[in-house]
């Protein structure tokens, strides 16, 4: 599935697996804002679910460690941290 603007994303399991099942990896999702350089990174907002040591929400992150999170619809706890 192609990732497009205004997805709400999450990591693949091959990064959660790779940084060793990490809480915070693994709870993050986010909400793309942008597709750029040509189409292989995504500009996201994370919200307060992955925060950068300097404090800033949008993380630019590779389309391939992201896929698209199928529950984000009404349920999906994560949901209101966007909005």
């Amino acid at each position: 599935m192609k990732i497009k603007i205004d997805d709400i994303v999450m990591f693949t399991d091959e990064v959660v697996k790779r940084v060793g099942h990490d809480k915070r990896t693994a709870d993050m999702r986010g909400k793309v804002i942008s597709i750029v350089s040509g189409g292989k990174v995504a500009k996201v907002d994370t919200g307060k679910t992955f925060i950068s040591e300097e404090g800033n929400s949008i993380r630019y992150i590779p389309i391939a460690n992201l896929k698209i999170d199928k529950f984000s619809g009404v349920n999906n706890p994560f949901l209101g941290r966007f909005f």
